[in-house]
């Protein structure tokens, strides 16, 4: 009975050790313009969802009469790496938006992480194109010109690598066409918001409501051990998470 006594001692004793030591867990989801991004230490929310709850409206003032606010942000988890920018000035370094003869134009780029606006992530550099847009699910062209996101979808070509494509479904053989690769997905735009102008009066620059939206979702590459050799076809198979979100100054008058 002793031995027993003292072995079941010995082991409440080391299992009490050892959860004194256990490291607390800081990681979770912080609210910044535009969105919810991943943090590993000091996170205000534990969860994704409490994040989206509690930064609700967050950092997105849609009054068009405020020129004092000129925040916007954006963040982007592609297949769990985070990319984010926000700023709470007017100043940008190429996230921006603009509609033009009924075309929506907007770009999140990551161009020097020494930048003011910069919060986390590698080189990004993509620009969406929107014909026609509305409030609601619209389909939008993608297009990468360089970075982050071009390394992620490139493939092997005839002994190389060159930017592969993605779609928004799986295809097990998609033929390449004179308009390229696999290049759209389907856009939420919660606001279309409004251009800029100015105060008549005083001459001040009115920045305008906000271009508002998200995409969360899944899309499918071409398989990193896809080695293209001519024949005109591509699968698009490998499923890759994607979960954007933006509320960016549309710069058009």
């Amino acid at each position: 009975m002793k031995i027993n006594f003292a072995k079941n001692f010995l082991i409440i004793a080391t299992l009490v050790f050892l959860s004194s030591c256990e490291v607390e867990d800081t990681s979770g989801y912080n609210c910044i313009p535009g969105g919810c991004v991943s943090d590993v230490t000091g996170a205000q929310y534990s969860t994704l969802e409490e994040c989206q709850v509690g930064c609700a409206g967050a950092y997105i003032n849609n009054d068009p009469i405020d020129p004092g606010d000129q925040s916007w942000g954006w963040s982007m988890t592609l297949d769990g790496n985070t990319f984010a920018e926000a700023c709470d000035n007017g100043y940008y370094t190429g996230s921006s938006a603009y509609l033009e003869s009924g075309q929506l134009t907007f770009s999140l780029e990551i161009n020097d992480i020494t930048d003011e606006c910069y919060v986390t992530g590698d080189y990004m550099n993509l620009s969406f194109s929107i014909n026609s847009p509305y409030e609601g699910p619209n389909e939008a062209t993608i297009y990468s010109f360089g970075g982050t996101w071009n390394d992620y979808f490139s493939m092997n070509y005839f002994g190389g690598t060159t930017w592969g494509g993605f779609s928004e479904t799986p295809i097990d053989s998609s033929s390449i066409n004179l308009y390229g690769f696999q290049n759209t997905i389907t856009i939420e735009i919660s606001s279309l918001g409004t251009g800029m102008s100015f105060d008549p009066n005083t001459g001040l620059q009115i920045f305008g409501e906000r271009l508002v939206g998200s995409y969360s979702g899944t899309i499918y590459k071409v398989p990193n051990d896809f080695d293209y050799i001519g024949s005109g076809y591509l699968p698009y198979t490998q499923p890759v998470s994607l979960e954007i979100n933006f509320s960016l100054i549309r710069n058009d008058y």
